[in-house]
């Protein structure tokens, strides 16, 4: 093998590492930076507690994508002029009929995918994967009681959250990956196991959320195939919002159903 070639192999191992680390430091460093802010705006008196607290918690969750997406993809063009093109975020095409045709197909393989999985690791882990466990939202039942705050609610988790975090992950992550000549399964693996280890710690004093990392990665995998398959990020968006959409029915609309379902199975841990 050439220098030539071992030299951007190093660097393509390299780049690799770097990319999912960049990407997860990101995403966590946005909600510090946020929260720092939030601190200091306290401090001097700027009376953020007279917010409703749902009205408080969506402009928080929008300004914390916001910053994620500013430093993951804005601050490399800005130091080193390394830019992210559309293409590389999968946003050079528009929606075809073949996104949505192919985004419920996706949806149900990624629930038959994510509770063989679920099942395979409780039987392995199963005083570690507790399938009970509440996730950690930005919002509670006990917040939402008038339609206003019903759809707030509503607008973060099933369209914010899941047009950010698309950007982000399937996006910016997976993108760059493929740009660097990572092979497809190992973009798909770096890309979920980034994705679900996001999901799993959810702030200082609370549990590890097993489930949702578990679950998160399963559907990360998909939405990877999906992205990789039709080359544009239509289709991991869509199938974030169904899935969000349908957790959030079952969490915060009618949650009978959501009992009946994992009382029936024990293996449909909705999370968002």
């Amino acid at each position: 093998m050439s220098e030539n070639s071992l030299a951007k192999k190093s660097n393509n191992w390299r780049w690799w590492l770097l990319l999912p680390v960049w990407t997860y430091l990101a995403f966590w460093s946005a909600q510090l930076i946020v929260y720092l802010v939030l601190r200091l705006l306290v401090w001097l008196g700027v009376p953020l507690t007279s917010l409703s607290e749902v009205l408080f918690n969506t402009g928080v969750s929008l300004v914390v994508y916001l910053v994620a997406l500013a430093v993951v993809i804005g601050l490399p063009w800005f130091i080193w002029r390394r830019r992210t093109t559309r293409r590389e975020l999968g946003l050079d095409s528009v929606l075809s009929w073949r996104d949505v045709l192919i985004t419920p197909l996706s949806f149900v393989a990624y629930m038959i995918g994510s509770a063989v999985l679920m099942a395979s690791l409780v039987s392995l882990f199963p005083t570690v994967i507790d399938l009970g466990q509440s996730q950690q939202l930005p919002f509670s039942q006990s917040m939402l009681a008038t339609q206003w705050q019903y759809t707030l609610a509503f607008v973060t988790l099933v369209v914010l959250a899941p047009i950010a975090e698309e950007l982000l992950f399937r996006g910016y992550l997976f993108g760059k990956l493929r740009r660097t000549s990572a092979p497809l399964w190992l973009s798909v693996i770096i890309t979920s196991l980034t994705f679900g280890l996001a999901h799993l710690w959810a702030g200082l004093g609370s549990p590890l959320q097993w489930t949702v990392a578990i679950d998160t990665f399963a559907l990360s995998v998909v939405m990877c195939l999906a992205r990789q398959y039709t080359g544009a990020l239509w289709v991991p968006i869509g199938m974030h919002m169904l899935k969000n959409g349908l957790a959030f029915y079952l969490l915060f609309v009618n949650q009978t159903v959501l009992q009946q379902l994992q009382t029936g199975s024990g293996l449909l841990p909705f999370v968002i």
